[in-house]
């Protein structure tokens, strides 16, 4: 019997084709007359555990858009060449699951966080990012890069990461036309999730998950409490949220609840295609299929009692 191939074998293989790959991939972004992305390129902001991942994958299954695919993160050095290469077998023609496990989406042209093609520019460890941070030709690759997806694709680029909750300056200074849909859930349940959640992916909660806000440093320092952790990372990602927000412009944010994207998903689509119009002075998003009328809200509590006590008394003090 033939054996596969180890998956060292397969990372070493990826690297090694890569590396070329890079290389065409930084020319391509240096001769191309593409300067940033025509159509305004809307990114998906909220907590961590508070339903961006339904969020994005609603708005990729509904409207023609294009994305960093699960496959083309794979080769996270030239998104844009397998964004050429796949877009005639659908590379943005999205799985119709709507499973997803922290973040991670069914599918090879289902959307991708990206993580790894973001990391190119902005801090992989999800670090909070201030104003004026970035080298201008980093700007300039991540303009080029999304403007050559979108021209490639002939649709509005989409993403989610929760990364870029710390990041809407770097942001900002790349897509000044960028619209940003903010997800809100009940900080209850969006606690209880990300310890969950850090108990899944670390084995248990005293380790820290996902975005941190531009107080993470106070908040480890002064405390090694996990629920303590969570309940000001949520508050914080909120805090900063609403204060870069502010210095975009609400104008450009569609606020949209966890209930609403699980009980109208419909209606969250059509008022984000009115919302678009508006930023986007008149490009209307096309449609690509309909989507389910509902989903299950999930409102079980993922702790047990007393924790879930603990958790609402600190919260209060929080506030």
């Amino acid at each position: 019997m033939r054996r596969g191939l180890s998956s060292k074998a397969w990372a070493a293989g990826l690297y090694a084709l890569g590396l070329p790959l890079a290389a065409v991939e930084r020319l391509l972004l240096i001769r191309s007359d593409v300067v940033g992305p025509v159509l305004p390129p809307m990114f998906i902001v909220g907590p961590p555990r508070s339903g961006t991942t339904l969020a994005y994958q609603l708005i990729a299954q509904g409207f023609r858009v294009c994305y960093f695919s699960n496959a083309s993160s794979a080769f996270p050095s030239s998104p844009v060449q397998f964004s050429w290469l796949t877009r005639g077998i659908g590379g943005c023609e999205p799985s119709e699951s709507f499973t997803s496990h922290y973040g991670r989406t069914p599918g090879w042209n289902s959307p991708h966080q990206g993580w790894q093609i973001w990391a190119r520019w902005l801090p992989v460890d999800q670090r909070y990012v201030p104003a004026g941070s970035l080298e201008h030709r980093d700007l300039d690759d991540m303009r080029r890069t999304v403007g050559l997806i979108e021209r490639i694709y002939r649709q509005p680029f989409v993403n989610k990461w929760n990364g870029l909750n710390s990041m809407l300056n770097p942001l900002f200074e790349a897509f000044p036309n960028g619209v940003y849909i903010r997800v809100h859930r009940d900080p209850q349940q969006v606690v209880e999730s990300i310890l969950r959640g850090r108990q899944a992916v670390w084995g248990d909660t005293s380790h820290w998950l996902s975005t941190k806000p531009s107080t993470y440093a106070s908040i480890v320092a002064n405390s090694d409490d996990p629920i303590e952790q969570v309940c000001l990372q949520v508050r914080d990602v909120e805090r900063d949220l609403d204060r870069d927000g502010a210095n975009i412009g609400s104008e450009r944010f569609l606020r949209v609840d966890y209930e609403e994207l699980c009980n109208d998903p419909r209606g969250f689509l059509a008022r984000l295609s009115s919302h678009y119009v508006q930023c986007s002075e008149g490009h209307e998003l096309a449609p690509r299929r309909l989507v389910p009328h509902s989903f299950d809200v999930r409102t079980k509590s993922l702790v047990d009692a007393p924790t879930r006590t603990r958790i609402r008394e600190v919260l209060s003090l929080f506030a």
